[in-house]
């Protein structure tokens, strides 16, 4: 569900940046950049895992960037 409402998020800034004719292409590169990224890290952790029974960290990247936009916003 987190990862469903960050997806959300990002085309609900999309939609409004549109909305407002302002150009959106670079912020929807770079947005679906960090989620395939972040995306990628999870099934290599996975893979680590499954392999060697070792857990890795998990980082959320795609949540970090949020909070930090949404502290720029306040």
């Amino acid at each position: 569900m987190k990862k469903f409402m960050v997806i959300i998020v990002i085309y609900a800034i999309a939609l409004m940046a549109v909305g407002v004719h302002m150009p959106i292409e670079e912020f929807m590169s770079w947005s679906l950049g960090i989620l395939i990224t972040a995306e990628t890290y999870s099934i290599v952790q996975n893979a680590y895992a499954f392999r060697t029974g070792k857990i890795l960290p998990e980082y959320d990247a795609l949540s970090i960037v949020l909070k930090n936009i949404g502290d720029v916003i306040k």
